[in-house]
């Protein structure tokens, strides 16, 4: 509920209330971008782990088979499953959102911060903001993709924009590879 509250601020408070947000003293952007990178990590595990399940209940592909052959990996991904639970119950009793939500929610938030000039400027200098919201592309709903890809192409019209989301979609393939 916060961050709805957050991205409802950004959207209809005054310019300098943005500003304030933004500022060195309170470092919005940065907590923010900190938050929206952790939900994605949670996003990404769950994923992950739902593509080992389909891949395990009806006998998958090739290579989810190659990748599930190993011992280590099986106690690793029970591991995991473990460790899910109990951060889920964590997001629950810090009364945390939904992750896909959160996510979407977060976009929301950068979509409203770049709707004026300072605070698009500010996302622009911030390498793990641009970096965060094209990874945020790997969301399940549709509508969150097209906020992205609209953020995404607005970057892409400044000067050197076109560099900049060439190099969030290098950081992109990165991590989508180790994963």
């Amino acid at each position: 509920q916060v961050l709805r509250d957050l991205e409802i601020s950004l959207r209809t408070n005054h310019i300098e209330w943005v500003r304030d947000f933004l500022s060195d003293e309170s470092q919005g952007l940065d907590v923010l971008i900190t938050y929206l990178k952790s939900r994605l990590e949670v996003m990404r595990h769950i994923m992950q782990l739902d593509e080992e399940e389909a891949g395990g209940s009806d006998g998958g592909s090739m290579d989810s088979k190659l990748r599930g052959m190993s011992m280590g990996r099986a106690r690793k991904s029970d591991f995991s499953r473990v460790e899910l639970r109990k951060s889920a119950k964590r997001d629950k009793d810090r009364k945390l959102g939904d992750v896909t939500d959160d996510v979407h929610v977060c976009i929301m938030c950068l979509r409203a911060i770049m709707n004026n000039k300072f605070g698009f400027n500010m996302v622009i200098k911030h390498k793990q903001a641009i970096n965060s919201i094209a990874l945020s592309l790997n969301h399940k709903k549709l509508r969150t993709k097209a906020l992205v890809l609209e953020l995404l192409a607005a970057i892409c019209l400044l000067k050197g924009g076109h560099n900049i989301i060439l190099a969030a979609f290098d950081n992109f393939k990165q991590v989508n590879l180790m994963s």
